[in-house]
């Protein structure tokens, strides 16, 4: 019975990368007027936003000058090009006195984008295989 729970464990954890996510896709540019859908509390009605399959990373991109949003992005990544920008929390391209830009990235839920701050879910990946092991060996 424990061979079956540490099999299913594993495959759960390693499923997330693997299985393809849907991300939203929409743009806020600060100097174009009816673009508020993609700014947050993001809460799209049908049909309101693209929503996109992803055969990578979903993301969320903001960047502000002097503490407001000027430009924010939902979209998506493809896997061979999260290796630079895709870490937990905020990966800031930009930061100075005025300016600010970060990029956050997740795959763990279909549209994990629309969230206020997104997380990465490989961290806890890692927490399950290292249960699974710990449960092996104790077996």
């Amino acid at each position: 019975m424990s061979d079956v729970l540490l099999m299913l464990m594993f495959i759960s954890s390693v499923v997330t990368v693997i299985v393809s996510t849907d991300c939203y896709q929409c743009t806020y540019n600060s100097w174009a007027e009816d673009q508020n859908l993609c700014l947050d509390p993001f809460r799209p009605g049908p049909g309101e936003v693209t929503q996109a399959t992803c055969d990578g990373m979903c993301t969320k991109s903001i960047f502000t000058r002097n503490g407001d949003i000027t430009f924010m992005a939902r979209s998506c990544i493809p896997y061979a090009d999260t290796t630079d920008i895709c870490i937990h929390g905020c990966f800031e391209l930009v930061r100075d006195d005025a300016r600010r830009s970060c990029v956050w990235c997740c795959d763990d839920l279909d549209f994990c984008n629309s969230a206020d701050s997104v997380t990465f879910s490989h961290l806890l990946c890692a927490c399950v295989l290292l249960a699974c092991l710990v449960t092996w060996l104790a077996g």
